[in-house]
């Protein structure tokens, strides 16, 4: 992947990929203390991880790389210690640069969509075009639909739509379009 793309910018080729129509706002969240302690592993195989633990109750353990917007209120969350940092300005290679290292995508803060991805394997071929990657190796399924009311919302219309009949089948098809 080239060197130079930023955190945003990935987090908008994964919205393309899953048909995402980058109409909300999003965030990318890297579980630091998760991918250090699964480095660690590789790296001395058979040890105990016991002694990797050295992060304290008031550090972070995860990056959300966010769009900042002094209009917005800054993020923060009571239940995790996370660190926030401009996607705009921070590039990928320094949020998830080893092997099985985690980023998360949310996307929608209202329907909540989560997209979960983890670095499998590092190409250095000097002849590959950086525009080609990254590029998607394994996945199943469609993309989401905008506005369904999360994985939630999307359950309902896909039950609907095997029913194809019903109020709610009638409220989805009208809605999308659609009748298949």
């Amino acid at each position: 992947m080239s060197d130079n793309i930023i955190v945003v910018r990935f987090g908008y080729i994964i919205q393309v990929l899953f048909e995402m129509i980058a109409s909300h706002l999003m965030a990318l969240e890297v579980p630091f203390s998760d991918n250090f302690h699964n480095y660690m592993k590789i790296k001395h195989p058979g040890e105990s991880m016991d002694k990797f633990k050295f992060f304290g109750k008031d550090d972070f353990t995860v990056i959300r790389y966010d769009i900042l917007d002094d209009e917005l209120e800054p993020f923060s969350d009571p239940h995790r210690n996370v660190r926030v940092v401009d996607a705009t300005t921070e590039k990928l290679r320094r949020a998830v640069h080893n092997l099985n290292d985690k980023i998360n995508l949310n996307y929608d803060f209202g329907d909540d969509w989560w997209v979960s991805l983890t670095l499998e394997k590092i190409i250095e071929d000097k002849d590959l075009p950086g525009s080609d990657l990254p590029r998607v190796i394994d996945g199943a399924g469609f993309g989401i639909i905008e506005d369904v009311g999360g994985t939630g919302g999307l359950e309902d219309c896909a039950k609907a739509f095997r029913k194809k009949k019903g109020t709610d089948y009638k409220r989805y098809s009208d809605w999308l379009g659609v009748k298949d």
